[in-house]
């Protein structure tokens, strides 16, 4: 089995079936980076961040790496609390790539969960900059200002995503 193919097991939700073609042998010669980049992907979606972390560290250590492997290097890191590392990797790539929502996005989130929220806002601000219908960010942004007393601009923006997704529930539970 390719790597793809294991990435394809691992989008369809398969995170379990993803690793144990990881781990048999390749009938092709794989790049062991991308081994690793693979197993680090699959290991943190099975919530094994800290092992995640190791396999990650080290692709990134051997060579120049993807910008996606960066995020999940920044993602792992967060996931195992060491969130300085996390967020100085994901405000990199934000920088890098001014155009890619994802760093922000994850940035945001990490920020609101360790409850610093006025730095969350801005966070999210800036991926609706960049993807103004961005769903997560416009709850999210959403239920923080919300929170700071803000209902007109907090409802203006749940509507704004329910008018893309109706079907958001959480969306319309916030509204």
């Amino acid at each position: 089995m390719t790597l793809h193919a294991v990435l394809e097991l691992l989008e369809q939700g398969d995170p379990d079936a993803a690793l144990a073609e990881l781990d048999r042998p390749a009938p092709v010669p794989v790049n062991d980076t991308e081994r690793l980049t693979t197993r680090g992907m699959v290991l943190l979606a099975q919530g094994r961040p800290e092992e995640a972390r190791r396999c990650l560290r080290e692709a990134v250590r051997r060579r120049p790496t993807a910008p996606a492997t960066l995020l999940n290097l920044a993602l792992a890191e967060d996931r195992t609390g060491h969130t300085d590392r996390a967020h100085r990797l994901m405000r990199a790539l934000a920088a890098r790539l001014p155009d890619w929502d994802e760093p922000p996005l994850r940035l945001a989130e990490s920020l609101r969960a360790a409850g610093s929220a006025a730095e969350a806002e801005v966070a999210y601000r800036r991926v609706l900059e960049i993807n103004p219908q961005r769903e997560s960010a416009l709850i999210a942004l959403g239920g923080l200002l919300i929170l700071r007393g803000q209902a007109s601009e907090a409802r203006s923006l749940l509507l704004r995503c329910c008018a893309i997704k109706p079907d958001r529930a959480d969306a319309w539970d916030t509204l």
